[in-house]
Formats: C-alpha cells, sequence, structure tokens
C-alpha cells in the first residue's frame, strides 16, 4: 500500500530573525514526510540577507558579491533615529524618526516572497526570493519635504534598463535612463544578475552611478531611485514600493520581466 507522502515535494519555511542590532532573513528547506533538511536547489538569491536597524541608507545587506539592495537615504544621521523594530514572518518593519527640520518619520517593510520554480521554468529547478521594500512616509509638521531615496549599491559590468511605456517592458542595452526607465539588470562576473525595480505607477526619478573600486579593480553601481519629490502634509501619508532580487544572468530578461509583471500587478500593502 503506497503512502501519500512518498512522493512528498520540498518546502520552505523562512523568516525574519531579530537580534539585538540587526536581522538575519533565515532560510530553510524540509520534507513534508521528514525533519530532515532537503537538498539546496536555490539558485543566487537573498537567503541569509541581513539588515542593520541603524544603517538604513544600506539596506539588505547579501554576500557573494557584497551588495547593498533597497536601502532608504533620508538625507540625515539615522544613527540615534529608530524609533520601533518588529519582524512578522516574512516581513522585517523599522519605524525612523530622525530629529531634522523636516520632522518626517518613515516607515520601512522589507516583504521577502518565494518565485515558485513551476511558475518559471527558465530557473531550472531553483528558486528565487525576492524582496518587496514598501516604504511610507508622514510629518508632524503643517507641510513638510517628503524626498527620500531608495538606494541599491550593486556589482556588475553590464547594465541593462527597462522601460516600462505602453503597458509594457522595454529591455536596451545602452545605459539609457529616461522618465520611463523603472527597472534594472545588473550582470555580474559570477553569472548572476540583480534586478531592482520601482513600481511603475509610483512618480521616480531615477539615478545612476558607475564607478570602479581602486582597491579590487572592480566597478560598483549605485542605483537611487528618488520618490516623494511633492509637499507632504501633516495628516497624510505618502507611499512608494520599490523590489529587488538576484538570479541566474542566463535568460535573465526573461525569467525578470513575467517577475516585474508580478510585481507591477500585485495588491499594495499595509505596513502597520
Amino acid at each position: 500500500m503506497s503512502s501519500s507522502f512518498e512522493k512528498a515535494e520540498p518546502f520552505l519555511t523562512s523568516a525574519w530573525s531579530l537580534q539585538e542590532h540587526h536581522a538575519t532573513y533565515l532560510f530553510s528547506k524540509t520534507l513534508t514526510n521528514s525533519n530532515e533538511p532537503a537538498e539546496e536547489t536555490l539558485a543566487p538569491s537573498l537567503t541569509n540577507a541581513c539588515v542593520r536597524f541603524d544603517r538604513p541608507q544600506e539596506g539588505i545587506v547579501v554576500a557573494c558579491p557584497v551588495q547593498h539592495l533597497l536601502g532608504v537615504d533620508m538625507g540625515t544621521s539615522n544613527s540615534d533615529s529608530v524609533r520601533d523594530v518588529w519582524c512578522r514572518h516574512r516581513d522585517l518593519v523599522i519605524v525612523y524618526e530622525p530629529v531634522d527640520p523636516r520632522q518626517l518619520c518613515a516607515t520601512l517593510m522589507w516583504r521577502m516572497h518565494h518565485e515558485p520554480a513551476q511558475r518559471n521554468p527558465l530557473l531550472d529547478s531553483a528558486e528565487i526570493v525576492w524582496c518587496e521594500l514598501v516604504l511610507s512616509t508622514q510629518t508632524s509638521r503643517i507641510e513638510s519635504d517628503s524626498h527620500l531615496k531608495v538606494v541599491s549599491i550593486l556589482c556588475g559590468t553590464d547594465i541593462l534598463c527597462a522601460e516600462w511605456k505602453n503597458d509594457s517592458w522595454k529591455w536596451t542595452e545602452n545605459n539609457s535612463i529616461n522618465a520611463f526607465t523603472r527597472a534594472l539588470l545588473i550582470r555580474h562576473e559570477n553569472e548572476s544578475s540583480t534586478l531592482v525595480a520601482v513600481h511603475p505607477l509610483d512618480s521616480c526619478r531615477l539615478s545612476l552611478h558607475k564607478q570602479m573600486n581602486p582597491l579590487n579593480h572592480k566597478w560598483t553601481i549605485r542605483v537611487e531611485f528618488c520618490l516623494f519629490s511633492s509637499l507632504v502634509e501633516k495628516g497624510v501619508i505618502l507611499r512608494s514600493r520599490a523590489m529587488a532580487t538576484i538570479g541566474p544572468s542566463r535568460d535573465d530578461t526573461l525569467w525578470a520581466t513575467p517577475l516585474l509583471d508580478r510585481f507591477r500587478l500585485s495588491e499594495p500593502v499595509l505596513t502597520t
């Protein structure tokens, strides 16, 4: 008599874990009929990512190579601005309230998503973990400058830009950024590609800075999504979304495009 567990597929158990000064995204894979870990089949991804509470501008730190994804630059010192930190499974939420003339309160929520392998055959048997940043801001003043930047520090050589235009994504390889650019793919020499994007319906000005590291002669690429260009009034909450992930460089535009579409079509989430 056959058991219904004989061909059980591995399933993922993962969550943010809070430490004293940082949070780590812990990943494990187990079998439905066993407590033993299953064999790893992940592509380059965001597993074992880390966030320092007092360094929001660094965002999610990942290794191999070291990159900083979806940090937030509030234009001021952040060392004493942390007001609250909590996590719910795959959500990590940090509230910052810097002491400066703008009197802004910013809530950052990093939410991890797991991309099932069967939804994207280009990933072979691997699964991509991607992160969505939900950034909210408000002020205690009558009105205030709401300008914030979502910053990613990436390693790579080739840069591909994606425009959201006429209800479709269009990729170009000439590093040309314009008003319609909403996503970038950065290809690294270790055969991985890093995807960063802002939601195409959000108002954003994108900037790109490329610099060679004199120590290792490798390129560092700083990507900035400049958000909330208007004034924010007391009692009003502004919100924007961005995403990032790391996947194989082979056929990267083919797996990145449907992922961008799922991000674009996803419902906005609340941060509290």
